[in-house]
């Protein structure tokens, strides 16, 4: 997946606005905002539910933070997208895809602060990739590239607002994502391709050992 991610911006690079012209103004992605063409579980008939799955979660990420042993990234993100697909796309309008290699297994600390970042960067996907509420496609990707771990998040959405900056605004999501790779000191890349946005997570090697 990784082969098919096209140039980034870095953390001191510059902005630049999107390409995308398809899309007007209106059916931009928020940047951080509920919006109502999304299909967001705000209903209290699912509340509990929802709440349900985030207390399972947050088991999982808690057992894995205090863990040495090599975490299997394979089953973990899929685990932590479908957990973010079923608990907020209650139209079930999120296709996932999967491109995980066997190979990516990290530290339990690793994994914990990993899988945090990319559910957010998951239910961001989720809720404001696609504002008309049409049917999307949401890639998840682990490789290696050499002896760092690199994983993808990307949808084929409406792309940012003209002008926004990811690596600076947005609301706690982004804000938590931007943290926790300066944890894990990861490069933190976002990409609006023309035809959906693209985050990559570049991991170190021996983060967490």
């Amino acid at each position: 997946m990784k082969d098919e991610f096209p140039p980034t911006r870095s953390r001191d690079a510059p902005v630049a606005s999107s390409s995308k012209t398809s899309a007007p103004a209106s059916q931009r992605r928020p940047n951080g905002r509920h919006s109502n063409g999304a299909a967001v579980a705000n209903e209290p008939l699912f509340a509990d539910e929802i709440v349900r799955r985030i207390e399972r979660l947050g088991e999982l990420h808690r057992r894995l933070s205090c863990s040495d042993d090599a975490t299997d990234l394979t089953k973990y993100l899929r685990g932590i997208a479908e957990s973010a697909v079923a608990s907020v796309d209650i139209r079930n309008r999120t296709h996932l895809k999967f491109d995980i290699a066997e190979e990516c297994s990290v530290p339990g600390r690793t994994a914990s602060l990993v899988g945090l970042a990319v559910n957010e960067l998951v239910m961001n996907a989720i809720k404001y990739a696609h504002p008309s509420g049409i049917t999307g496609q949401l890639s998840i990707g682990c490789s290696r590239d050499g002896d760092a771990i690199v994983v993808d998040i990307a949808d084929d959405g409406v792309g940012w607002p003209e002008g926004f900056d990811p690596m600076t605004g947005g609301g706690f999501g982004l804000k938590l994502v931007r943290s926790l790779s300066t944890q894990l000191k990861a490069k933190l890349n976002f990409a609006d391709t023309g035809t959906g946005l693209h985050a990559r997570l570049t991991i170190p090697a021996g983060i967490g050992d």
